[in-house]
This record gives structure tokens, sequence and C-alpha cells, in this order.
């Protein structure tokens, strides 16, 4: 837990994360990235990309993750936010390092989208001097991105992907996004431990995650990034939990992720159920392939050597067993990504890098067991973020 108090409070006889700082590295990096796709600016609607280049904290619903708020950022550093109008009077008040806010009304509705593109962005893109310029775009609805081409040709401007250009921008963490990481991950350790608790005969998996989620959001976490796991019983495997009971000498799988000021960690254990719940991913086969891959998190390294490694310590034709790599920021999205040799592709590692490291092994008669880290790739390898050990 030192992690997470450390990291978690500002204090003014210390310099702990210094959120000026990291609003300008962030937009440093959409810059660097624009130049390097040779884009005049970049539409974005994501919430996760939106609080990157604006570091406002994005009001989140499935419904308006890309429909709500949007950025316009340029090549030269200059940044036009339209928010959530429900939310408008808060960020004005909230975010002084904002200039240029103005409220934007639902794009879930394709007579307001349309309306929206003519009536507002155009207008900003002209004043900001983008009209007749080369465009990205991460997602939206389709209809909005309809509009917003034909109207953009009209100048001869072109709106292009750049959902590339986000993910790489934000690939690379600076020392205050890892240290929000730090606290994110303590918050997800503390989870774990919570929910291996309650980890005894004819509790519930509902009930133990309960119990991980009130943890976690005691701590501060402003949301779960995805369901909390908790899995008992036979396969196949599942990611949520259920109102199963758990049996003394189950195998339970527990899966938790957690957001500190909008930074995503994610880890797992499996425990043997009982009086008192133990640490089963004893599996040795498991075990050694997962610390072998780590070992590996190197800058420099391909994806592909990864799952080759994996492959080599995992070869019980009776087991399925599977690896998978997430990079994680503000979404669990980030590069590096994969799930298997192919989606690999050749990736490669990168110093400052951050993922969430995940194997899992099912085996017909024993069950499954998995085992999950947030991992930094630094300069002088590996660094555990997630810190969960037994007792």
């Amino acid at each position: 837990m030192s992690g997470l108090l450390s990291d978690q409070f500002s204090t003014s006889w210390e310099e702990l994360v210094n959120f000026d700082r990291l609003r300008k590295y962030r937009l440093s990096r959409v810059v660097s990235a624009l130049k390097g796709e040779g884009l005049d600016a970049i539409l974005v609607f994501k919430a996760d990309n939106v609080r990157y280049v604006s570091s406002i904290r994005p009001l989140i619903w499935e419904a308006g993750y890309q429909t709500r708020n949007m950025v316009i950022a340029d090549s030269r550093g200059n940044v036009s936010l339209f928010v959530a109008s429900g939310d408008f009077q808060r960020v004005k008040e909230n975010d002084p390092w904002l200039k240029d806010v103005k409220p934007l009304a639902s794009l879930e509705d394709a007579g307001i989208s349309s309306r929206v593109v003519e009536e507002q962005f155009i207008p900003e893109l002209r004043k900001m001097g983008l009209l007749g310029s080369r465009i990205g775009i991460d997602a939206t609805t389709l209809y909005t991105i309809d509009f917003l081409q034909k109207s953009l040709a009209k100048s001869g401007s072109t709106l292009e992907d750049g959902d590339e250009v986000m993910r790489k921008a934000r690939a690379v963490k600076s020392s205050d996004e890892l240290r929000l990481l730090k606290a994110s991950s303590a918050i997800v350790d503390a989870g774990v431990e919570a929910a291996r608790g309650m980890l005894a005969a004819g509790k519930t998996e509902n009930e133990t995650a309960g119990r991980a989620l009130r943890t976690m959001y005691a701590l501060g976490t402003e949301w779960m990034p995805s369901n909390p796991v908790v899995f008992s019983g036979p396969p196949p495997f599942r990611r949520f939990a259920t109102g199963r009971p758990i049996e003394a000498g189950d195998r339970v799988v527990v899966e938790l992720t957690a957001m500190n000021d909008g930074y995503c960690a994610g880890g797992s254990r499996t425990f043997i159920a009982g009086d008192a719940p133990v640490e089963g991913a004893a599996d040795p086969e498991l075990r050694e392939a997962y610390g072998s891959v780590v070992k590996k998190l190197t800058p420099g390294t391909r994806l592909a050597d990864l799952f080759a490694t994996f492959r080599k310590w995992t070869h019980d034709a009776q087991a399925e067993a599977s690896l998978t790599l997430r990079g994680t920021g503000l979404s669990l999205t980030d590069y590096p990504h994969a799930t298997d040799p192919e989606s690999a592709g050749t990736a490669t590692l990168s110093e400052g890098m951050v993922a969430v490291v995940e194997a899992r092994m099912t085996r017909l008669k024993k069950g499954v067991v998995q085992v999950s880290d947030t991992v930094h790739i630094s300069g002088t390898g590996p660094v555990f973020l997630t810190k969960f050990q037994e007792g």
C-alpha cells in the first residue's frame, strides 16, 4: 500500500505528480505524432483520448464514449474543446488551463450531428486556420464521420484515420504517468486482498466481487475499466462474477482493474478456497511460462518472441494455455497489444511502455489458473507495478 499512499495525494512539501508537466507532456506527444504522420490536426472523440489531450475528466457511460465530447488539437499545440453540455459549467470552473471550451449537444442523433458539424465544428476549424488541411479523426458515429468528410471536402480538406496517431502518442509513459499507474496498481492489490478474505465456502462469487469493489472505491478508484472477475468451478472460463456459491477446495480466479486519475491497472491471482485461502497459481508449467515471459519484457523485444517463449513452456497437450498483453494508460487499449503471435506481428517493446501481462492455463480436470500483473518496461528491465503476494 505504500505506493498508493505516497502517490495518490499531493502535498506542498514534496513533488509527487506534477500535473502541469503531465498535461504538457501529453500534448507534446500528440503534436509529435501528428507531425510524424504529416497531419495538421486531429479530431478526438473517444473519452480516453479526449482526456489525454485536454486533461478533463469526462463523464463516462457506454452510449456516450465517442459522442459526448470532442477535442481539436493541431500540430502547433493549439487545443479547442467541445464538452458535453451537462458538464460544461463544471469544466469551465475546474479546468483553467483550457482557454477554448464550448458546450456540445449529444451526437447520438444524426440530425443534431449534422447541425453541430456545420454550425460548430467547421467554423471552429476555420477559426483555427485548419480548412484545406489534412485532418485525422479517431472514432465516432459513421454519420458524423460522413458529415465531416463532406463538409471538409468543400474546403479542400481531407479527413483521415487518426486512431494510430493517438495510440502512438499514448504508448510511452512519463514519470508522472508512472506514478499514477503505481497508485492504481496499489488499489488493484488491495482489491485482490479483500477478495481473498471472502473466499470461504458458501460465499458467492458476486459477494466476493462486491467486497473487492467496495475496497477499491473506498481507496479512490474512479471506476472499473473492465468487469470484476471472480470465477470458480469447472471450465470454460468467463470474465465476470455470478451468484455461484464458492465451494471449499475450488480454484478461484480473481481478476480486477482500477483507475486512478484516469490511469488503469489490472491484475489477477488464483486462490484455493477454504478457511484460510491460499494462492493456487502454483501450476509449475504456467508459473515458469509466465516468469519467462516477464523476464523478456525489455525494450526492443519483439512481441512475437514473447509468444514463442510462452509456447516453449506450455507444451502439455491436455491443457489450453493463453498469453495476452494489453498496453495500459488511460484505457486498457494502449500499445503494446497482442493476443496471439499473429496479432503480435513485427511490433516491439519500447522503454516507457506499461502493459497488463496475463497468462492462463485451463486443464479439464483441474480447472483454470490465471496470473496477471501490470508491468513497466523500463530501461533496466521489467518492473512490477502490481505487487500482490501471498501472505
